[in-house]
């Protein structure tokens, strides 16, 4: 089975020790187990008759089986539930393992790394009783379970102290196994160290590397970012300065739109008056120009003067061609002004549409301005017409008028 993670860690301080055991997994307890209790196995091997002896020996040799055993089947429950730490909980393995690992703390179970569990390996060598006779002397619980001399000291602790001044050959041995262990422990420590170093190194240098790239993308993206934010400003100012032009060339527009209008009225009104009085000119030299000109004929056949009756016609047939001359170049002048205004206007909305360039974007360049403002602010007078009268039947009625004088 895997190992699974106690979540929180067990700690455990065994008696007579100053400094504890941090276990995290089901892994190290087995593994705390295999090292420090399977010492003792041999001990189950003391007979029965011993009493109390015998039970603490066979139990001590046992403990350490017993441990496993409540591992696998943690292990095993913590693999069906898919669990992947193994919390305080009410579960029974879990309790049995604490009260195993309290029985340890409390001094009851002796470890191997201790200084009586020294001696008392160097006597598993010859004599099993001895051994387990010491362990059972080094317990806490046994200063209460001997008795006392009667000075009031506990068994115990002559026993304990006897033990003490005899031979150092185990002492000497625990002392060389902790040195080993030591040594191992901090060929180890050095061996993470440098694991540790070199894991920092090359992660030094991957920060350095990164930062390298992250910098220099940085540096990209501002260039990246100044140009475009350059060729924003530079088509800002180009439509600005589009939008300022257009916005300054409509109203020239609407002003030749509104004199485009107004010529386009007066010369509608000067038409319709010039069509009006060409009409009434003609009912009047029909209803009475015809009948005055017939008399003036026969008085002139007749040898009467017929002058005075013919200027009635004339007079008012002059005044009435001037007053149309009038008209008609009234007429001819607004005529002109209007088609003046709405080409000027049409230059105007022709230029607006040509000032941005679809492919370039660029605004007509300062010769094609100044072309389009001479075309625009260019004289408009109308053109000279010819006000002398035209040929026509009074001309040639005068001419007869004098051909006939003697």
């Amino acid at each position: 089975m895997s190992s699974v993670d106690f979540d929180p860690p067990m700690e455990i301080t065994p008696y007579g020790l100053s400094v504890g055991y941090r276990i995290a997994s089901t892994g190290q307890l087995a593994q705390f187990a295999d090292d420090q209790l399977s010492v003792w196995e041999s001990l189950g091997e003391i007979a029965s008759s011993r009493g109390g002896l015998s039970t603490f020996a066979r139990a001590l040799a046992q403990k350490r089986q017993q441990i496993v055993t409540h591992l696998a089947a943690l292990e095993q429950l913590a693999a069906s539930t898919g669990a992947s730490k193994i919390q305080n909980s009410d579960d029974s393995n879990l309790r049995l393992i604490k009260k195993h690992l309290n029985s340890i703390q409390s001094g009851e179970f002796p470890i191997r790394d201790s200084v009586g569990s020294a001696r008392a390996i160097e006597l598993m060598k010859t004599d099993l009783i001895a051994a387990a006779s010491l362990l059972y002397v080094e317990r806490s619980s046994a200063i209460g379970e001997l008795g006392q001399l009667p000075d009031g000291t506990p068994y115990a602790l002559l026993l304990r102290g006897l033990v003490a001044a005899g031979s150092t050959t185990g002492l000497d041995e625990f002392v060389d196994s902790s040195s080993k262990a030591f040594h191992s422990v901090r060929v180890q420590a050095d061996r993470d160290l440098a694991d540790f170093r070199s894991n920092r190194d090359a992660e030094i240098a991957r920060q350095a590397t990164f930062w390298i790239e992250t910098n220099k993308r940085v540096d990209e993206h501002e260039e990246s970012f100044a140009s475009r934010l350059k060729a924003l400003n530079e088509e800002w100012e180009t439509q600005k300065r589009a939008y300022d032009e257009k916005l300054a060339l409509l109203a020239p527009a609407t002003y030749w739109e509104s004199k485009e209008i107004r010529h386009r009225s007066f010369a509608i009104g000067y038409g319709a008056v010039f069509t009006i009085c060409i009409a009434v000119g003609l009912v009047c030299f029909i209803a009475f120009g015809v009948n005055v000109l017939s008399t003036a004929s026969d008085q002139a056949a007749s040898g009467t003067a017929y002058v005075p009756r013919l200027l009635e016609v004339l007079i008012p047939a002059f005044l009435g061609i001037w007053i149309l001359r009038i008209l008609g170049r009234m007429l001819a002048t607004h005529l002109q002004l209007w088609e003046e205004a709405r080409e000027r206007v049409t230059m105007l909305r022709t230029f607006l549409a040509l000032m941005r360039d679809e492919k370039r974007g660029a605004l007509v360049k300062d010769e094609d301005r100044i072309l389009i403002l001479s075309a625009l602010f260019r004289h408009s007078g109308p053109s000279t017409i010819d006000d002398a009268p035209p040929a026509s039947w009074f001309d040639v009625l005068m001419t007869r008028l004098k051909s006939d004088k003697p």
